[in-house]
């Protein structure tokens, strides 16, 4: 007999009923009897009494519960606080692939200058794995964007920022300082990231625009960008996370920030709910605020949003509409 049929036995006490354990444990009723008998012949004696509705323990099996299902708790308890040991030694933090190229390598440089006791285990996920990952404890911590935080996770922003509109260069001699209004977009050809947190945020100023088609769809933001460099349409994507190397590697490209468009994007911090945080814990917080406010100086604090630009006039529009 193993610790998992100490389980079976606790379940089946609990619920006193072997259909009700059966669907606790995921099996059939059928299946549940068969193991219930071959544990019992196991031990040498019966532990339920199967003839009474709702189901007793044996005068045995009244004896040998309780000092079983102690022994399962120990385990469960010693388990459980392996983990909690584990997690402390190596924490874990998870972000998106393009957070992750990003943020991570200063993440780390962090670390080591002002943590070195600290070893980080970094996971790079989807932004619906992030969620997964976080509300598990799996990842004591997560950098993400707003849309991708959901029940169970509390989420705190630390920057902001709008969104570009990243077009061919020299379209009608618009300069790279130029903005694109919503109107700008009507009719064009769009490269979208795919399904997913900025997706999300986005979908309900898209639903506002007349006349336009998705050309692309990708969850890369490098694809986005070089099909929008040779004219094939107008790639939409967080202001945030256009870096200077972005614009250097994409000469061909203006990038007219999108006004009165979709709302600021926030990105930040994601953990658990109902967690309280320890001190050990919040050192990690704070190495990952410094990091996304290294990686992204030009961005804004989350609290403090500045979104008024003005545009100006007679500006055609982008290549990639109609």
């Amino acid at each position: 007999m193993d610790l998992r049929h100490l389980h079976v036995l606790a379940v089946v006490d609990q619920e006193r009923s072997v259909t009700r354990a059966a669907q606790r444990l995921h099996t059939s009723q059928s299946a549940l009897s068969q193991l219930l008998r071959r544990i019992e012949q196991e031990l040498g004696f019966s532990v339920f009494d199967r003839s009474t509705t709702p189901l007793q323990p044996t005068p045995a099996g009244a004896r040998f519960l309780p000092r079983a299902l102690e022994v399962e708790a120990t385990y469960v308890q010693a388990v459980e606080s392996a983990r909690g040991s584990a997690r402390s030694a190596r924490p874990r933090i998870a972000a998106t692939p393009r957070l992750a190229g990003l943020v991570f390598p200063v993440l780390l440089a962090e670390a080591g200058a002002h943590r070195p006791d600290l070893r980080l285990q970094l996971i790079e996920a989807s932004s619906s794995e992030l969620r997964t990952l976080v509300v598990r404890d799996i990842a004591q911590l997560a950098i993400l964007s707003a849309p991708s935080a959901s029940e169970g996770i509390v989420f705190e922003p630390v920057l902001s920022g709008g969104f570009v509109a990243a077009v061919r260069a020299g379209s009608g001699g618009a300069g790279r300082q130029d903005v694109c209004e919503a109107g700008d977009l009507h009719g064009c050809d769009l490269l979208l990231p795919k399904a997913g947190g900025v997706r999300t945020h986005l979908d309900p100023f898209l639903a506002g625009l007349q006349n336009v088609s998705v050309a692309l769809e990708s969850g890369s933001t490098a694809t986005l960008l070089g099909v929008a460099e040779i004219g094939l349409g107008v790639a939409l994507v967080p202001e945030l996370v256009i870096t200077p190397a972005d614009r250097a590697r994409h000469p061909g490209l203006e990038f007219r920030p999108v006004v009165e468009g979709p709302p600021e994007l926030q990105i930040g911090l994601a953990r658990r709910a109902g967690l309280t945080p320890t001190p050990h814990q919040r050192d990690i917080d704070d190495l990952a605020r410094r990091a996304l406010r290294l990686c992204f100086p030009q961005a804004a604090p989350a609290e403090t949003v500045d979104v008024q630009r003005l545009r100006p006039e007679g500006r055609p529009p982008a290549p990639g509409c109609r």
